[in-house]
């Protein structure tokens, strides 16, 4: 089996002539190479977010692309990063869904509602995706939860996620949600060295109790940096002691990489 797993394309809507044919030419790739499944891991959007059916920017174009591929058999999933994680319903699960009150957190008519993303053949998956290949157990997310970095995007997030703000994507005119996003998804995105160091802020024991329970291994991306590879060593007191590859995959947008996996091998392409 063949797997294709791509990092921080960071997608805009509308009219992008030499974005939208990169990205045809890419999935043109995928289908060459036969591939029976392809991960987005993760910043797939530069921004994201939809409410009771309507996405914010125009996607028909990249739907379309996407759809072709998905039409030929493809699986694809798709992985929340720090751009994207409003993939879904419109907002970032947490424990209020799960509460009385989810329709005042959600909106009205966002409860039970699909992401269009469904639509387009893409399955998305939350913030990880896991699954079995050629005898491997694999683990997929986009990576900036297993780098310490409390002062940017986990606090994106919790700000995201706060009481105050889920009201406000819950219940702000859809006319003020849109003017909001499409002014960030048309900021550019940061060049891949501004990024670099944060990886040696990856926090190893994040990964360990995964590599301990059977990982073999963790792809990511996020951090926009050349390929690298790292070993992640378990060794829970009880356990004997475990390693697992975490493969970090050059950023889509700066460098036209991705990663394919066959029979056990990993190879790194780059447009």
């Amino acid at each position: 089996m063949l797997a294709i797993l791509v990092a921080d394309m960071h997608l805009k809507p509308g009219a992008q002539p030499a974005q939208n044919a990169a990205l045809r030419e890419f999935l043109r790739q995928v289908r060459t190479l036969r591939a029976r499944r392809l991960i987005l891991l993760g910043d797939a959007f530069n921004w994201w977010f939809e409410r009771g059916g309507r996405v914010v920017g125009d996607y028909d174009e990249i739907f379309a692309a996407f759809a072709s591929v998905a039409a030929a058999g493809v699986m694809i999933d798709h992985v929340s990063g720090n751009r994207d994680f409003m993939v879904g319903a419109g907002r970032p699960a947490n424990h209020l869904d799960q509460s009385v009150y989810r329709g005042f957190f959600r909106g009205r008519g966002a409860v039970n509602q699909a992401s269009r993303l469904t639509a387009a053949g893409i399955n998305p998956r939350g913030f990880v995706c896991q699954f079995e290949q050629d005898g491997e157990r694999i683990f997929c997310a986009h990576g900036d939860m297993y780098a310490l970095n409390p002062a940017g995007h986990g606090m994106l997030r919790w700000w995201t996620m706060s009481l105050p703000m889920r009201f406000f994507w819950a219940w702000a005119p859809f006319a003020v949600l849109q003017f909001f996003f499409s002014r960030l998804q048309r900021r550019e995105t940061l060049p891949y060295r501004r990024l670099l160091p944060q990886t040696e802020l990856i926090e190893p024991t994040v990964l360990a109790p995964l590599a301990d329970a059977g990982i073999d291994r963790f792809f990511c991306g996020h951090f926009h940096c050349d390929y690298r590879e790292l070993t992640v060593t378990g060794g829970a007191a009880d356990k004997i002691s475990a390693r697992a590859a975490l493969h970090i995959i050059p950023s889509w947008l700066n460098r036209g990489a991705f990663a394919v996996l066959e029979n056990r091998r990993l190879r790194i392409e780059q447009g």
